[in-house]
């Protein structure tokens, strides 16, 4: 039974001391003190689930993973490190593998799987889980420290921040150790879960999710290829930045929220790679997503 936190309007006091706190409550196996951690944002508190079983995983990504796992060398019961090779894995888009720095005051990404970067919009391979800021970085830390002590697997299902275009992570965290057997690595398989953009990402058009504050939340592969290959892009980036010019758009998504639903549509000239001045024909419309309403925009050749 989960036990809630008293005040969920309370912002937990920050540094080590806290953090050693949080740490010690998920080694119990209580959940108290990250549910405060994630109310004081006003995000729903995680799932966590020490030495989950099939059951609890129900995927068959993980059941793989974790059937791969089982066939390393193990020492004290626990993988070997030296013997985990994420290029060996069928999921290694999803995986990730980090060390643990200052016996597991901080961790850095070795390993950052192509698709956890997608979705998560950039890399994190060679920075630290610290770099990543907020309760998500604090409950990150605390969570691979007490599977340090614990010496356990663990499943965990979170929501990420709302600039993050995913309705879940589910994450499955194994430790790993050296020939002496301290853990001192973490695999990951990390996991996305969001419909949405499931749905928009096989569409044969460029479609793209902006926020109201005309921010790129999402692209999906054909709008991705809009951008210029010579710059990198990332989501977060202002809508225009990705278009090469700005759009009329309403100020607020919610006016494109039915019902009636009447998406706008505009016919402008797009400066595509390769392609200056190609026309086109720009639906706006908006969706609900996480309670939040957002622009969606498809991008068709023009209707002559």
């Amino acid at each position: 039974m989960r036990v809630m936190g008293e005040n969920r309007d309370m912002r937990p006091e920050a540094g080590r001391a806290y953090d050693d706190l949080l740490a010690g409550s998920l080694f119990m196996g209580r959940t108290n003190r990250l549910d405060e951690l994630f109310y004081a944002e006003r995000a729903r508190p995680p799932l966590v689930i020490w030495d989950p079983n099939r059951i609890d995983l129900q995927d068959a990504e993980f059941e793989a993973f974790v059937e791969q796992v089982n066939r390393l060398p193990t020492v004290r019961g626990l993988p070997l490190a030296s013997a985990f090779d994420p290029a060996r894995f069928m999921s290694r888009e999803w995986l990730m593998l980090l060390e643990s720095i200052g016996f597991g005051g901080d961790f850095r990404y070795l390993f950052y799987g192509s698709g956890v970067a997608e979705y998560y919009g950039r890399s994190l391979t060679g920075r630290r889980t610290s770099a990543i800021g907020g309760h998500i970085s604090r409950f990150f830390i605390a969570l691979y420290r007490a599977a340090m002590h614990r010496r356990q697997r663990v499943l965990s299902e979170h929501e990420p921040p709302s600039h993050v275009f995913v309705r879940i992570w589910r994450r499955l965290i194994v430790p790993l150790v050296d020939d002496t057997g301290f853990v001192t690595h973490f695999a990951v398989l990390n996991i996305p879960e969001n419909h949405l953009r499931s749905g928009l990402e096989v569409v044969p058009f460029p479609c793209i999710v902006a926020d109201r504050a005309r921010m790129v939340r999402f692209a999906n592969a054909e709008a991705r290829r809009l951008a210029a290959p010579t710059r990198v892009w990332e989501y977060g980036e202002p809508l225009a930045a990705l278009l090469g010019q700005d759009l009329v758009l309403p100020d607020e998504p919610e006016a494109l929220l039915g019902p009636p639903s009447n998406p706008l549509q505009t016919r402008v000239s797009l400066d595509l790679p390769g392609r200056p001045g190609t026309p086109c024909q720009v639906h706006v419309g908006a969706a609900r997503y996480r309670n939040e309403a957002i622009f969606v925009l498809t991008i068709l050749p023009p209707i002559e």
